[in-house]
């Protein structure tokens, strides 16, 4: 956790709502400026999905709809040249 800092503030961010041993759920909370980043799945979300605009949001909807596909491409992919992941 020394690594993740606030987006907005910089500030070290605490995690909140989840034991320590695991950071699957919870959220990660700034005491300095009060942001709070909902953790889903072990994955902090710094930015919700409305605040992109312009080219961001764009290419936030491609990436998405190519993601359902990628895990089973990577698979087969590395699989071919005989590598895991």
């Amino acid at each position: 956790m020394d690594i993740v800092a606030c987006p907005a503030c910089h500030n070290e961010l605490t995690l909140t709502g989840a034991p320590s041993s695991t950071i699957q759920t919870g959220s990660l909370g700034c005491p300095r400026c009060g942001h709070d980043y909902p953790i889903a799945a072990g994955i902090p979300h710094f930015i919700q999905p409305e605040e992109l605009n312009g080219f961001n949001r764009r290419f936030s909807r491609v990436y998405d709809w190519f993601s359902w596909g990628y895990r089973a491409f990577s698979k087969i992919a590395f699989a071919y040249i005989g590598m895991d992941e």
